[in-house]
């Protein structure tokens, strides 16, 4: 008998020759089944990776709370932002939530001459905010930018419940000794 040599991928075989026919009848065979069963496997790998996309994006569940989108995204510009600052300061001291408005109005008129200064038509300085490091009064674009500087300079310092009179001679506001009277007989006139 003589044997045939064949080279099938990576094996040696030897077959009788009488079954070639055979052999890579059966070879076929199970090369095809072996392809049907990749190509079925790669199908329900895609399947499950599509369906896993889908329900990511997809979720079923209803919000818990229905928020009504917003009738107007810009915000309401406050009446007393187009007034003059004797017109609308104590709506603006109301509005920042100052603590003594009536006090901290009566310093605005009295640091501005009754809003006639030049720091106060000009620079918009109400309150006589100096500024050591550049040697001059501060200014600003807008009076409210001036009653917002006085909050966060000056009010954050201030300890509730003490006496807002004594508050301003106790930081050095002003350097005149009669200040607190002076503030007092504005606040008493009104």
């Amino acid at each position: 008998m003589k044997y045939v040599y064949c080279i099938i991928g990576m094996k040696n075989l030897n077959i009788k020759e009488g079954n070639i026919e055979a052999f890579l009848l059966n070879f076929t065979m199970d090369e095809r089944l072996k392809d049907f069963i990749k190509v079925i496997l790669m199908l329900g790998i895609c399947i499950a990776g599509i369906t896993l996309v889908y329900k990511c994006e997809h979720k079923d569940v209803p919000p818990a709370v229905i928020i009504p989108p917003p009738q107007d995204t810009i915000p309401a510009i406050p009446d007393f932002m187009n007034k003059s600052a004797e017109e609308g300061l104590m709506e603006a001291l109301e509005y920042y939530d100052i603590h003594h408005p009536e006090i901290v109005y009566a310093q605005a008129v009295l640091e501005t001459g009754h809003f006639k200064s030049k720091g106060c038509t000009v620079h918009n300085n109400l309150f006589g905010l100096y500024n050591s490091k550049a040697g001059r009064y501060h200014r600003f674009d807008h009076w409210t930018d001036g009653v917002i500087a006085y909050k966060e300079w000056i009010q954050r310092r201030y300890k509730h419940p003490e006496d807002y009179y004594y508050f301003l001679q106790r930081i050095g506001y002003a350097e005149d000794s009669t200040y607190s009277y002076k503030l007092k007989r504005i606040v008493n006139s009104k």
